[in-house]
């Protein structure tokens, strides 16, 4: 036997096309969007909701729609801000959805107190009114929010508002609690109450017929129940189980709402996820990415490995900045990654598509130079390796982020895996995705490893040439050191002799590894107007002939002045005359023990740098300072010796200009502060990261 039958007033609005369009995978073309709007409309829906403002497509389309559709039939959703309420009136919408959240939860996310979320709905609804339009106020998260706080919220703005929309954000209602809460809000309010319900624990449709049944008169859904997480309360489900208990809607076509929902599900390429599903830890919209990576459970009403999963986010129309920041982490500026934003949007459009990370990363990579186009791109590969290297290149890294913020040139770091945490990770110390992040950059930023994978990188990119300036203590001097040669690559092992194992190591030079690294330095003293020693052991390494291969070379430069030099007599002067030295032109090895000697001499290892090149430019910079497993994780290291290395990489690109700022911007920091590595009485003490803020701070645009 039928129940009887009776018609109610049901205010229908639509979210299929804005909040259905949330979930990662659904996406419309513009052309499907106006067909599907008039079969919305053939059904009986009273409105329909767009979001212009996220993208310029968007304005487009909203504009041509409110001429084929009229302004009484659509509605904006937008932010609480004067420009955006001031766009949506402009184009002629009447009816606009303006939101903020109202539980402690989400406002914590925010940064926002009750009271000045207050004060902004306030603000923003009087001013909407001002400009002639009809608001409906969507109060996110009313669930999980303190209702005599939700209460006081809805009395202070509905002088302004026709409609209080109740957002179960999260689908955290049950069907007992939804009977309660929305009995209280229609005691208490003289506005209507409409509902909007999420479906994460599969109860929105129940959730929203209950909510009709007690008193909602503003239906706000998504048809198929398509959108975020586990989607939206289904509105032909909904119409359907109204009418089986006899409530019919005026106005709605009953017989439409099934195809309807068909022809959601194949235009816009998938079904809603099940709660607790795999695909409803999928996240894309750029304001619940926000917040989610402040809290997990901000936007979602399960934590992801309850069930086994995790949150995995997704990139696309409606992407936001902080997407593209967890996905590159400071590698970007905030200017560069809204360029970023904006270009995957327009993609997204193009190709009706949204993007994994792979996929992303693949499209951003090979679009950088149109993306930040008239600025000439480089790409710089960053190895922090181990111990303090994690703490000292990120400094260096946001030091050269703000020396060329403002430059034509325009770096973009890339970070890659090297040493003891890359071997527990992948089992190599120098993995093949590294390889292919370092093959692919204009230069390497690199912090430190105990042993490998260095000599391996000096090989696989020929770097021969290791340049290191010390300054400091009345020391002002570059040592070039030969790297890819000698005894650290020559013949190695264990052999039995006379029943004795012995150890061996052998020292081996050609004519071209020694004249390339002393043509590199001679040039350099011919640039500089400076004075070169060339350091050997030629009394007890005859058969090395560095000696002569260095004669062979001063001849091209005879307006260089040169001198030769044991190493041992090199050490003896060098700490005691270390005025007499500007540019040293030495072996491996050597090289090696000189530089740690005249890095002491400054007064702090933590302050030199290195760069090191091969024939063509490329080079690997780093500072000379090893992991210091000592003081690792304190946070005290000296940044300076990273910084200076990214100066020297600057030069390397030919960026004069930005390397000169950093050198200023750090000579005038340590007139005022030091690490605990240099200290000097009267300066103040900082640690790590306050010595490249305080650097940053000094750094003028």
């Amino acid at each position: 036997m039928n129940k009887q039958q009776k018609f109610i007033d049901l205010f229908i609005c639509d979210e299929t096309l804005r909040d259905g369009a949330q979930q990662v995978g659904v996406n419309f073309l513009l052309k499907d969007k106006e067909t599907l709007m008039k079969r919305f409309f053939e059904a009986g829906v009273d409105s329909i909701t767009l979001m212009p403002e996220i993208f310029v497509e968007e304005v487009t389309f909203a504009k041509k729609m409110l001429n084929v559709f009229g302004s009484d039939k659509l509605s904006a959703v937008t932010l609480s801000k004067k420009a955006a309420i001031d766009l949506m009136a402009d184009m002629g919408f009447k009816h606009i959805f303006l939101f903020s959240p109202v539980s402690d939860r989400l406002l914590k996310t925010s940064n926002i107190t009750r009271k000045t979320n207050l004060e902004w709905a306030i603000r923003y609804c009087r001013y909407a009114k001002g400009r002639g339009m009809n608001i409906i106020y969507a109060a996110e998260d009313v669930p999980r929010a303190d209702l005599g706080y939700v209460m006081h919220f809805a009395k202070k703005i509905e002088k302004y508002i026709s409609c209080f929309l109740v957002c179960d954000t999260v689908g955290a209602l049950t069907p007992a609690k939804t009977k309660k809460l929305i009995r209280s809000l229609g005691k208490g309010l003289n506005c209507e109450i409409g509902i909007h319900f999420h479906n994460d624990q599969g109860l929105a449709n129940e959730n929203s017929v209950i909510a009709i049944k007690n008193g909602a008169r503003f239906l706000s859904g998504t048809f198929g129940g398509i959108g975020e997480r586990a989607g939206n309360a289904d509105l032909g489900r909904i119409l359907l189980k109204l009418k089986r208990d006899g409530l019919l809607v005026k106005g709605i076509n009953y017989g439409k709402l099934r195809k309807i929902t068909k022809m959601v599900y194949l235009l816009g390429g998938s079904k809603p996820a099940k709660p607790r599903s795999k695909r409803a830890f999928w996240h894309e919209s750029g304001i619940h990415v926000a917040a989610l990576l402040k809290d997990p459970l901000s936007y979602s009403l399960y934590n992801s490995d309850k069930f086994g999963y995790e949150n995995k986010f997704f990139f696309g129309k409606l992407s936001g900045v902080a997407s593209y920041k967890l996905l590159f982490g400071d590698a970007y500026s905030d200017i560069a990654l809204r360029r970023i934003r904006d270009f995957v949007k327009k993609c997204a459009y193009e190709r009706n598509a949204t993007f994994n990370e792979n996929e992303v990363r693949k499209l951003i990579d090979e679009n950088l130079e149109k993306i930040f186009y008239p600025k000439k791109i480089k790409r710089i590969a960053v190895l922090e390796g181990e111990g303090i290297g994690k703490e000292v290149i990120p400094v260096a890294v946001s030091v050269l982020k703000k020396a060329t913020e403002n430059s034509e040139t325009m770096l973009v770091f890339k970070n890659a895996l090297v040493g003891a945490e890359a071997k527990k990770k992948t089992g190599s110390f120098f993995p093949r995705a590294s390889k292919e992040i370092c093959d692919s950059a204009d230069a390497i930023l690199f912090g430190c490893v105990e042993k490998e994978p260095l000599l391996e990188l000096r090989k696989r990119y020929d770097l021969f040439a290791n340049i290191r300036p010390f300054k400091g203590n009345g020391v002002n001097l570059t040592i070039f050191r030969e790297l890819t040669g000698g005894i650290y690559f020559g013949k190695a092992g264990n052999k039995k002799v006379n029943g004795e194992i012995k150890g061996y190591h052998t020292m081996e030079y050609s004519k071209r590894e020694i004249k390339r690294i002393v043509e590199m330095a001679f040039e350099y003293c011919k640039k500089n107007k400076l004075n070169l020693v060339s350091v050997d052991k030629d009394n007890a390494l005859p058969f090395i002939k560095w000696r002569k291969y260095v004669k062979e070379v001063a001849k091209k430069y005879p307006d260089v002045k040169y001198e030769h030099m044991y190493v041992d007599n090199t050490i003896m002067q060098l700490y005691l005359k270390p005025e007499r030295f500007e540019v040293i032109v030495t072996s491996n090895m050597f090289g090696d023990l000189l530089s740690d000697l005249t890095g002491a001499m400054t007064g702090s290892i933590g302050l030199a740098g290195s760069a090191s090149l091969n024939e063509k430019g490329f080079g690997l910079f780093e500072p000379i300072h090893g992991t210091a497993p000592d003081i690792a994780g304190k946070k005290i290291a000296n940044p300076i010796a990273a910084i200076n290395s990214g100066i020297m990489l600057l030069k390397q690109l030919k960026l004069d200009k930005e390397a000169r700022r950093v050198e200023k911007a750090i000579q005038d920091t340590l007139n005022e502060c030091r690490t605990k590595d240099m200290y000097e009485k009267g300066k103040r003490i900082v640690s790590t990261e306050p010595m490249g803020a305080q650097i940053i701070k000094r750094l003028k645009t």
